[in-house]
């Protein structure tokens, strides 16, 4: 049975509109690889932002999700950069990894 792994990010951001925002993942456990970011809006289910296959592998954005940024440099993080925020990126934002892609 795996051992259970602790992805860390920020609790909370609160950023003014029109200023840049970055959001930080990091974990401890080498062998997961593969990472992914979601957002999640008020009411409304999970939406993936961006998968990334390692270090290096800074991703594809999905669709509506283009004026983002995924910087990936070491398998045990990443940052997720939004140039610009404003009121329609308010959402949770979640970041989750696995061993697989």
């Amino acid at each position: 049975m795996s051992q259970p792994v602790t992805v860390t990010q920020d609790k909370f951001i609160i950023v003014q509109a029109g200023i840049s925002v970055e959001l930080k993942c990091e974990h401890k456990q080498t062998s997961y690889i593969a990472m992914y970011w979601y957002q999640q809006k008020a009411q409304q289910g999970l939406k993936l932002m961006v998968h990334s296959t390692g270090a290096g592998d800074n991703g594809n954005m999905e669709g509506g999700f283009s004026s983002w940024n995924l910087s990936r440099t070491h398998v045990l993080n990443s940052t997720l950069t939004l140039p610009s925020a404003g009121p329609g990126d308010s959402a949770v934002y979640f970041c989750a990894i696995s061993q697989h892609s």
